[in-house]
């Protein structure tokens, strides 16, 4: 790459925190609605320390928690609590579906169709 060209990326919007705290020249395209991944916390029927686990579903759930992983770059479930990014707080996450190996396959021939033509 020639100096004055700009890469562009697609990624996920939490590494224009991880590696624009390293000092990279990185942002993000500001669009009302962005994918999201989901992320899932259980507890097991017969867990060896129930009262353990519970304890600990309850501070990952807290608000330390959500801030700690908030200024790691993440979006949480949680009103006022926003990744250290320009708009964060503008960003409506849509979670993105999750597909079995079937719809995977049907997913990939219909892009396959569209984009490589």
């Amino acid at each position: 790459m020639s100096t004055g060209e700009t890469p562009i990326a697609i990624s996920l919007i939490r590494y224009t925190v991880t590696y624009g705290e390293k000092g990279a020249p990185v942002d993000y395209v500001r669009l009302g609605k962005m994918l999201s991944t989901g992320q899932y916390l259980a507890l097991s029927n017969k867990p060896n320390h129930p009262n353990g686990g519970k304890a600990f579903i309850d501070f990952f759930l807290g608000d330390e928690s959500m801030r700690i992983l908030a200024k790691m770059g993440e979006f949480v479930n949680r009103k006022g609590i926003h990744p250290p990014l320009p708009g964060a707080d503008k960003i409506q996450a849509v979670e993105m579906d999750d597909f079995d190996a079937n719809e995977f396959k049907e997913k990939t021939q219909e892009f396959q169709k569209i984009f490589l033509k």
